[in-house]
């Protein structure tokens, strides 16, 4: 694990509880995050087993349950993954980086990463998709989300927390097209725009795509 990854694990291992509260229950709330769940969970119906890739505190594996799918969630954050087993006992969960995932050569059926990857610059993207193919069955389901943008967003304070962060955006269809060039195929995307309380706007892409046998 790279100093930079480290660096990520320990600043969410410290707001682990906060940013279950006030981040990720609010945004897997909303209507337009239950419709992207459903739809997922209607292309992942005969698939197994499932991993939530960046699960944090657990909202979505619990969601994808209620819909009959098998899922587990692996997190960067041990803390995170400690409440997400309080949270939801029922549910498996581990500790584990993106980058170098925990499972063999074709044997996962399906993954979901929401925003699992807004810290990473393109060298750890591109190795974080080529994991994902690696480890997916052939025919198997990849649903990614990510910010739209033309530049990073660099923060020095996040929830309360000091903190040298930046939020990675991609430019309409970049990872679309490292999809592709990874081996995977029917891929596509959704975009959705999010207003922020302070009055900005974000733009947001869900990616839906296949691996090829």
């Amino acid at each position: 694990m790279t100093s930079h990854n480290r660096e990520i694990e320990k600043f969410y291992d410290r707001i682990a509880r906060y940013y279950s509260r006030t981040i990720h229950e609010d945004s897997l709330g909303t209507n337009s995050n239950t419709r992207l769940l459903a739809e997922f969970s209607k292309r992942a119906s005969h698939l197994h087993p499932i991993w939530d890739l960046g699960c944090g505190p657990g909202d979505a594996c619990l969601y994808l349950q209620q819909q009959g799918l098998p899922v587990a969630g692996v997190d960067i954050s041990s803390q995170l993954v400690t409440l997400a087993r309080k949270r939801f006992p029922g549910i498996a969960f581990l500790q584990g980086n993106i980058l170098n995932l925990p499972f063999p050569d074709q044997s996962i059926g399906a993954f979901i990463a929401l925003y699992a990857m807004v810290h990473f610059q393109e060298s750890d993207l591109c190795r974080a998709l080529n994991e994902f193919h690696r480890t997916l069955k052939p025919e198997g389901l990849l649903l990614v989300t990510y910010y739209i943008g033309q530049e990073n967003l660099k923060v020095k304070e996040f929830l309360g927390h000091k903190i040298e962060l930046e939020f990675v955006t991609y430019k309409r269809g970049y990872i679309d097209r490292i999809l592709g060039e990874c081996g995977f195929k029917d891929i596509f995307r959704l975009e959705r725009e999010t207003a922020a309380s302070s009055g900005s706007t974000s733009k947001r892409a869900h990616v839906f795509a296949r691996k090829s046998r």
